[in-house]
């Protein structure tokens, strides 16, 4: 019947036919179930495994569920060496390393504009509740995320990120998601810029107007439960904790106002309630724009971004980051009784890891037997830069103005390099040699010596290869000592270092055909993405540095 043209048909028919297959679901790691309706994505910034059982016996809601019900991975890493906000969403949500999706911290020294950029800083556009404000978009991204590939080959399918963060919201959303939002702290808003839209649609703008936050005004923030609940954690009056001042509950969001305003909108950014105005909005977004309500696969990502700032200003073992988990026990409990109502639990799929972990407190590490410091950043620089003078004096050359940046690691004037000229090797060697001699300093690397050897003396050389790109990264980077603090702060804590304490992570698959167990072999983060691709149906390619370890997640045994 078709004659010579039946080969050219039977090959139409079988692209169809892979085509369909990929946009309405295929099934996942060879497990016979069909493609989730629905992918979520839910990143508890600064979140540490172990909350999830150092809390477990107080969990009655969604993170008991999670923690049950769910694939849990114990030992999942992060494998970059800038343990930071936005280079973990990147990895997580692109499934590369640093190196290849180009966000190797939230500011770096752009060696081409020769000033520090702030991530996801954009010039071109506006932020739509505030246009005074600078703008903020993916243009930095140099590697596409989930929901770009989801988009490029199905692009029914909706995508969709948010934050309180703008970097976790822009970043996890990529260059192509059908809406990315973010908080605008100053207005107690939920925002966008014009890179993505000319203006923020009715139902955001409905649920703007609700002002589900002014609700908090009265109230502050104490204790959900009884205090004698959080033994789990230590005294509620802990001296480097916040501002040295405000370190017990209850801790008023309001100030001296009278009213709602600027002040309080900020405070609200670093308590619980913020994540539960932004996980409030997840659900909005979910049904006003009918996620998972057909075949065609849909994406969600969402960052608890209070979380970070929370555990900043108290301390991973402080009786707030022990209450704002039992908050998000409750609002998850929520969300997922939403999801399982509007999407069917047998059509959704959820996937909780975190960007990073952090460091304790160096004083309560102390106080637990271990060595710990905190030093002054400031000191440490002014002692940086008198070595490199000293050691460029030696050459015959002037080192006062050498160093551009200190963003990241040092930065050289390429001025200073060019007075150099054949003695730069020598300059390189010694001030390594010198730089690790100071008292913090656990090693020094210059970024022309790294290298992705696995099977290196120094296993951290990796991370740092993994982190490092051109023209962004520092030339000449640190590792501190191990539980040693850099910082200009006198009180709380922070993360960005190489170390387990920064880089270990939770991470937690749960929903339609994931039966719960536990898989206690290492695995990356980078691994993610790769995993759920195959549920949603994209072709692999050599385009993720992670391996899909969907063999682990369904294992029966």
């Amino acid at each position: 019947m078709f004659g010579k043209r039946f080969p050219q048909i039977a090959a139409l028919l079988i692209s169809l036919a892979l085509l369909l297959s990929s946009v309405t679901g295929c099934s996942g790691s060879g497990s016979g179930t069909q493609a989730p309706r629905l992918v979520v994505f839910l990143i508890v910034d600064q979140m540490r495994p172990d909350y999830l059982d150092r809390f477990a016996e107080d969990f009655r809601g969604g993170l008991k569920t999670l923690r049950e019900e769910g694939v849990r991975f114990p030992q999942a890493f992060h494998d970059h060496a800038f343990t930071e906000t936005a280079v973990g969403h990147t990895t997580i949500a692109t499934g590369t390393f640093p190196r290849h999706h180009g966000i190797v911290a939230n500011r770096w020294f752009d060696q081409k504009a020769w000033k520090v950029l702030y991530c996801t800083e954009d010039q071109q556009v506006q932020i739509l509740t505030d246009p005074k404000h600078k703008g903020q978009s993916p243009r930095n991204l140099l590697r596409p995320t989930l929901g770009d590939w989801l988009k490029e080959h199905s692009p029914g399918s909706k995508v969709f990120s948010l934050a309180l963060k703008d970097r976790a919201a822009i970043l996890m959303g990529g260059k192509h998601p059908d809406g990315a939002f973010w908080y605008d702290k100053k207005h107690g808003l939920v925002t966008t810029s014009s890179y993505y839209m000319d203006e923020l649609p009715g139902w955001v703008k409905d649920f703007n107007a609700r002002k589900y936050l002014d609700q908090y005004f009265p109230t502050g923030w104490d204790r959900l439960r009884e205090p004698e609940v959080y033994n789990e954690s230590r005294e509620d009056d802990f001296p480097q904790e916040a501002d040295g001042k405000d370190t017990v509950f209850p801790h008023s969001l309001r100030g001296e106002a009278t009213h709602p305003d600027e002040h309080f909108y900020e405070a609200i950014y670093g308590s619980p309630f913020g994540d539960e105005f932004m996980l409030r909005f997840a659900r909005q977004v979910v049904s006003s724009q009918h996620l998972g309500k057909d075949d065609i696969p849909d994406l969600l990502m969402i960052s608890c971004s209070a979380a970070d700032v929370i555990g900043h200003r108290f301390g991973p073992y402080s009786q707030e980051v022990q209450d704002y988990y039992l908050r998000l026990d409750e609002y998850l409990e929520t969300f997922l009784g939403f999801l399982d109502e509007q999407v069917g639990r047998e059509n959704y799929r959820l996937i909780l890891s975190a960007d990073h972990a952090v460091l304790p407190m160096p004083e309560q590490l102390v106080r637990q037997g271990i060595e710990a410091r905190r030093v002054d950043e400031r000191t440490f620089k002014e002692q940086v830069r008198g070595i490199v003078q000293r050691v460029a004096d030696r050459l015959g050359v002037d080192g006062k103005k050498a160093i551009a940046s200190f963003r990241g690691g040092l930065t050289f004037d390429p001025a200073f390099w060019k007075h150099l000229g054949a003695d730069s090797a020598q300059f390189k060697r010694l001030l390594k040699e010198e730089l690790e001699k100071l008292e913090p300093v656990a090693a020094c690397y210059w970024a022309s010596d790294l290298s992705p050897d696995q099977n290196a003396k120094d296993p951290f050389v990796r991370l740092y290869w993994n982190n490092f790109y051109p023209g962004r990264s520092a030339e000449l980077l640190f590792r501190f000592k191990k539980y040693w603090l850099v910082t200009r702060y006198s009180h709380g804590t922070t993360h960005g270092s190489p170390y387990d304490y920064d880089a270990h992570v939770p991470l937690l698959f749960y929903g339609a055909g994931l039966r719960p167990h536990a898989v206690n072999q290492k695995v990356t983060t980078v691994d993610v993405v790769p995993t759920v691709a195959q549920w949603l149906g994209l072709a692999e390619a050599n385009k993720w540095d992670g391996k899909s370890i969907n063999d682990l997640v369904f294992q029966t045994k």
